[in-house]
């Protein structure tokens, strides 16, 4: 089944807040812009995922909220999943092998250096130009895949995208 797994790095986030904790940082001024404008680039390409699962850390939430607040119609089925919040390679794909195969695009909102290893670990060598081997904020990988979600491996993917809308 032919499947895609849209991933999304947080939006720039603020230093943590005195007296909080890493996961309590919230969006820096200009992490709410790129989120906005991630959201505006993945509406105007029809892009975005009908489900997402995102971390619950503040600044993957204010991210996600940014995206599903600006779609133009459509409700955005969203879980959030604590095991994203600073997740590895192998939690990531624990929690991909839940998903339904009935869902055909899904969209992981997370954190580094978890996504990008994912994405190093699920595409094919030379599949990013040299330029483009990081996630950085804001930034989305779109990858096709031709595996169920539960049976995803090293290099499975069919073609990847690094998009930085911002």
């Amino acid at each position: 089944m032919r499947h895609t797994l849209f991933l999304l790095r947080h939006a720039e986030a603020s230093p943590t807040p005195r007296g909080g904790t890493d996961f309590d940082r919230p969006l820096s001024n200009q992490g709410e812009l790129d989120a906005i404008l991630t959201a505006r680039w993945l509406n105007e390409h029809h892009a975005l995922p009908l489900t997402a699962n995102s971390s619950p850390a503040t600044r993957a939430h204010q991210t996600i909220t940014a995206l599903s607040t600006r779609r133009p119609s459509e409700t955005l089925d969203l879980a959030f999943d604590k095991r994203l919040y600073l997740a590895n390679v192998q939690t990531l794909l624990e929690i991909l092998a839940e998903t339904s195969e009935s869902i055909n695009r899904l969209l992981l909102v997370g954190h580094n250096p978890g996504l990008t290893h994912l994405l190093h670990y699920l595409t094919p060598p030379n599949a990013l130009s040299p330029d483009c081997q990081v996630m950085s904020p804001a930034s989305i990988a779109l990858i096709s895949l031709d595996s169920n979600w539960c049976d995803l491996s090293q290099q499975c993917s069919s073609s990847c995208q690094l998009i930085f809308p911002h």
